[in-house]
């Protein structure tokens, strides 16, 4: 059971390092056209979405291993 914790944590923690990563390729910068802007900025609700996703459903898994 522990193994499966730890598998799952570390899970979490590699998918939001990389949802990271891909935040910064998505940085908005004061040359960006508005057309470019706007994608950037959907891009980035729609990741900073799933990363909110992903820990509220690795939070369920823990608290169901905990019962």
């Amino acid at each position: 059971m522990e193994s499966q914790w730890h598998a799952l944590v570390n899970t979490q923690r590699e998918l939001n390092q990389q949802l990271g990563a891909l935040l910064k390729t998505v940085e908005i910068n004061l040359f960006d056209e508005e057309l470019v802007r706007q994608c950037k900025e959907e891009i980035t609700e729609i990741l900073i979405q799933t990363q909110r996703q992903i820990n509220r459903l690795c939070r369920q898994y823990l608290e169901s291993m905990d019962h």
